[in-house]
């Protein structure tokens, strides 16, 4: 994962947010961290 899509999951994190990506790995990492993630 890249520095970026670890500041994004951070955020989303933080704020209680879903992350929508494009991004598979983005994608598989979300839920392991327990962050909703949608698939765009």
């Amino acid at each position: 994962m890249r520095g970026g899509d670890a500041a994004h999951l951070a955020i989303c994190a933080d704020y209680g947010a879903t992350l929508c990506t494009l991004d598979q790995k983005l994608f598989a990492a979300g839920p392991a961290l327990g962050i909703p993630m949608q698939m765009i």
